[in-house]
Formats: structure tokens, C-alpha cells, sequence
């Protein structure tokens, strides 16, 4: 949150905060801690697991965009760069960077 990304025509464009809250507290609700330090070992990672598989998370993601649609696809990307570039389907972290 709090980040920014150039729009086509060098205006910063601000990630949708209400979108970025939905998504992480909906990813914390499915969280399933008795999955996460499996999924963090498969992944050879240091990086906290919530433990949630790739379908749930893509069903989380495309329902909280769905009730928080972006305005523009500048606004999409700039919302998916607070998880620091990475799509929140990847799983790799229980909140967006800030």
C-alpha cells in the first residue's frame, strides 16, 4: 500500500487500498496453518505461508476484485505491485509489502 505505478501517461496511479484489504483478510479467513509449513518446505522458502492452496487463492482474489472492481488496469497493476510484483495466486506472503 502506499505504492505507486506510472499510468501511460506518467501519472502515479495508488493501489486500491479497499482491494488490497479485502484480499488479505479474505487469504487470512482461508488460511489453513497445518498446510503452511508444508507448502513453505515444498517451496524451499523463509517466506511465511498462510497455507492456502492456488485454487482458493485465485477464488479469493477474483471475488474480492469482483466486489472491489479496479478502475482502470493501471489501478489493477498497481494493486498487485503492494504484493511487491508478485500475484497474490503465488502464495508467498500473508500481507502485501509495504
Amino acid at each position: 500500500m502506499g505504492r505507486t505505478r506510472p499510468a501511460g501517461r506518467g501519472v502515479p496511479v495508488a493501489a486500491d487500498p479497499a482491494l488490497v484489504a479485502a484480499v488479505t483478510e479474505r487469504l487470512a479467513a482461508a488460511a489453513d496453518p497445518g498446510r503452511a509449513p508444508q507448502m513453505q518446505a515444498y517451496m524451499k522458502s523463509d517466506m511465511p505461508y498462510l497455507g492456502v492452496a492456488v485454487p482458493s487463492v485465485r477464488a479469493v482474489t477474483t471475488a474480492a476484485a469482483r466486489d472491489h472492481p479496479p478502475a482502470s488496469v493501471d489501478e489493477l497493476a498497481a494493486t498487485a505491485a503492494a504484493w511487491g510484483g508478485r500475484r497474490p495466486t503465488e502464495n508467498t506472503a500473508t500481507r502485501p509489502r509495504r
